[in-house]
């Protein structure tokens, strides 16, 4: 189902397999004005992260239960290549990732590891052994900016709040103090969608009087 990444779920023998189709980026218009005319791409990596996460979990429900993912699409192929974004997963999947990643360098290598991996015999067993080993050696980063960004909610609430009342001062007192909070230069895109919100309620304010 598209743009559906939770609150599915095969487990068990339900489903072995499971095919991903592209990075669960933009899903709506919003998301899609961030990311192509703000810049704001380090505002929806942690969207993106829980996404990814989610939607490669669909299968595998307990830890016992197992499943092989194939993924698609340049875009999410890209993401899993780049050692940048998967420091940000968990660390068994990072190890699961890499192991992909290296072993599966042409079709017959997947062909291959798909039936060693159906099988469950001693052959997969050095698998799940060396993914073991990559786990051990993976630690799981904290995506930048997150701090600035939880620190700005409170006010982007109020701003939503003193709108809805029709408060422009209270908005742009809110708008200001969320500006205040971005402070990464990553957020610039960001800054300057707020930049804008609080010039709009300042507007709005002068009109009133």
């Amino acid at each position: 189902m598209a743009n559906r990444y939770d609150g599915i779920d095969f487990p068990d023998a339900q489903c072995r397999l499971l095919v991903v189709s592209g990075l669960p980026a933009a899903t709506n218009l919003q998301e899609r004005f961030l990311l192509s005319r703000m810049g704001a791409r380090l505002l929806l990596n942690d969207r993106i992260r829980t996404r990814v996460v989610q939607t490669v979990g669909r299968c595998t429900r307990s830890t016992t239960d197992y499943s092989a993912v194939i993924a698609l699409g340049e875009d999410l192929l890209t993401y899993f290549n780049k050692q940048e974004n998967r420091r940000f997963l968990h660390p068994e999947l990072q190890a699961e990732i890499s192991f992909g990643l290296e072993q599966s360098r042409t079709a017959h290598d997947m062909l291959e590891n798909l039936k060693l991996f159906y099988h469950r015999g001693e052959e997969w067993q050095q698998a799940e052994n060396e993914i073991r080993r990559l786990r051990s050696g993976a630690t799981q980063s904290t995506l930048p900016s997150l701090a600035n960004l939880a620190a700005a909610v409170p006010h982007e609430i109020d701003y939503q709040y003193a709108l809805w009342d029709g408060n422009a001062a209270g908005a742009l007192e809110a708008a200001r103090k969320v500006l205040t909070e971005l402070k990464d230069p990553d957020l610039r895109g960001y800054r300057a969608l707020w930049s804008y919100l609080a010039g709009s309620a300042a507007a709005t304010l002068k009109r009133e009087g």
